[in-house]
């Protein structure tokens, strides 16, 4: 700690203490206080009707801008500190497509998703924007 010499009242050198510096707070990357709610374009043409429950992704995917004649899909899973989210989807029956697996998700801002990886089969976004 850094001494700070002042005069005092009586005329007198006083050596005080200087205060520390304030340290920046460290960024935090997570963006799990803010949520990804909302209503996604994906680069496959089809709306993903995201909702974050805590650290939780839900959402609903639905081909051809939204109709789901192709594939709907359903995904969870929860999104880290570092905005990776690591979760599970399946194709249901409303669409003809019947796939399932895993994805790894990166959150680029409050509007942007990418794909990082993927296990299983049939999965074709690797963009969402949100609209």
């Amino acid at each position: 700690m850094s001494k700070l010499l002042k005069k005092g009242s009586t005329g007198k050198t006083v050596v005080k203490p200087k205060p520390p510096m304030k340290k920046a707070a460290p960024k935090r990357k997570g963006r799990t206080k803010q949520t990804l709610t909302g209503t996604w374009k994906g680069d496959d043409n089809a709306l993903y009707y995201i909702r974050q429950v805590g650290n939780i992704v839900w959402w609903a995917g639905l081909s051809d801008n939204g109709s789901g004649t192709q594939f709907t899909n359903v995904f969870r899973g929860p999104i880290d500190e570092d905005e990776i989210i690591r979760g599970r989807w399946a194709d249901v029956p409303r669409g003809v497509n019947r796939g399932r697996g895993g994805l790894t998700l990166e959150v680029v801002s409050d509007t942007q998703i990418n794909k990082i990886a993927q296990t299983g089969n049939g999965f074709g976004a690797t963009k969402w924007t949100k609209i």
